[in-house]
């Protein structure tokens, strides 16, 4: 929408998954399944206000040596969507470069009152059946995800091995949840092959980004809680080349972060983005547990109030751990498919550094939140403005190899036109 020079409406902005949409330079976990990083400056919209970075890590996997993949594909787009669907088919031949002679793959296409079936289980070897099924691809108009996932669940049973990795794969157009309640059928269908170890993921395309509906079904189903919105080449190339065949794959479940700021350093704090997430008082905090995929990585960003040096604060013997601790991270976790949890601690510094001396994961994160904090016309934007966030942006851009960086300067450029042109 930014690109197009109209104003997104708030609920489409969400800054935690506008950080997340960028790589960042994170260290490869060496003793645990995860590394965890952070760093503290000053907010650059609000300098008397701290910023938290917090980052991490997912372990690798070797992608020539993982188990088999037992894929089926889900299509739900109009017929009348040509463009998309043409993008969908590129898309999808960029992924089945990645298959292998272990891996079967499927692929249904969802429709009015049915769906069907456009390629059976096929193995990975026969890379020229699944182009050509791909190529003769035959779009149905569709207004309900039901009927395909039923389909699609049929055939991942076909071939479903428990040491395998059996997801659907929703390449969602238009629609997919229409007719779907909180209550319906196809949601506890995906509860239940959940359980079964049958996931879960959708893709965008050409759907736009404000699709809540389908973001909700996708915390029942999958390990995400993000909902990939492609609309170019480059963005196709991230999610099938370079994300896909990680994210498809868990390396850890029950995965719970705690973080536990020291009152004697901290006044206040709030974490950046997750306005859909709030409560309301007196509302009962459930703690979330999710999955890793592999190489996957979190950023967090938290706006910090320090506390006035000279107030004295009444500690519990909890607080009093943490000595001269900002604050203290804990991560606990299982390896996937065990039942013996792990964990990983870390102590935050509570001295920061200047913000010209942060890492570009720190500028850069802070750019794009800034970003955010302007476009929603945040109450807590304080004085963030475009020459501060062009200015952090383009230092922080590093090597930028994709160049999603630089697309990202383009966009802001694009919205601060857009403010002095309402201005004028």
């Amino acid at each position: 929408m930014l690109a197009s020079s109209t104003q997104p409406p708030n609920d489409a902005i969400r800054i935690e998954e506008m950080i997340n949409f960028f790589s960042y330079d994170y260290p490869e976990p060496e003793k645990k399944l995860f590394s965890l990083t952070t760093e503290l400056s000053n907010a650059p919209w609000n300098k008397a206000h701290q910023l938290l970075h917090i980052g991490i890590k997912a372990k690798s996997l070797d992608i020539k040596n993982l188990a088999a993949s037992n894929l089926v594909l889900l299509l739900n787009t109009p017929r009348y969507k040509s463009e998309n669907n043409e993008m969908i088919k590129k898309s999808l031949e960029l992924f089945v470069g990645q298959l292998t002679e272990r891996d079967y793959i499927s692929i249904v296409i969802n429709g009015y009152g049915g769906a069907s079936v456009a390629l059976n289980p096929t193995s990975g070897s026969d890379k020229q059946k699944i182009l050509t099924a791909i190529k003769n691809l035959n779009f149905i108009d569709s207004n309900s995800g039901g009927p395909g996932l039923k389909l699609a669940y049929g055939l991942a049973k076909q071939h479903y091995n428990k040491a395998s990795n059996n997801h659907i794969v929703v390449v969602n157009g238009w629609g997919f949840m229409s007719g779907i309640s909180s209550s319906d059928e196809s949601v506890q269908l995906i509860k239940d092959n959940r359980k079964q170890g049958i996931f879960f993921t959708p893709i965008c395309m050409g759907c736009g980004n404000s699709d809540l509906a389908t973001k909700q079904l996708i915390e029942i189903g999958s390990s995400h809680t993000d909902y990939p919105y492609l609309r170019n080449i480059r963005e196709r190339q991230k999610i099938f080349l370079r994300n896909l065949a990680g994210d498809l794959w868990n390396v850890a479940q029950d995965v719970e972060l705690q973080i536990e700021f020291n009152p004697l350093k901290v006044q206040s704090y709030r974490l950046l983005g997750y306005e859909n997430r709030y409560l309301e008082y007196g509302e009962e905090i459930v703690a979330e547990k999710k999955q890793a995929t592999a190489g996957q990585s979190v950023t967090a960003l938290y706006e910090i109030i320090p506390a006035e040096e000279h107030k004295s604060a009444v500690l519990s013997v909890k607080n009093q751990s943490q000595g001269n601790a900002l604050a203290t991270i804990k991560l606990r976790y299982k390896k996937w498919k065990s039942d013996k949890t792990d964990s990983l601690e870390h102590s935050v510094a509570a001295s920061h550094i200047d913000l010209a001396n942060t890492s570009d994961n720190f500028r850069f994160s802070a750019a794009v939140a800034e970003l955010g904090l302007l476009v929603r016309d945040s109450k807590f934007k304080a004085n963030a403005n475009y020459p501060q966030l062009l200015s952090l942006a383009r230092e922080a851009k590093g090597k930028d190899v994709l160049g999603y960086r630089e697309k990202f300067i383009t966009l802001v450029e694009n919205a601060r036109l857009m403010q002095e042109l309402d201005k004028q």
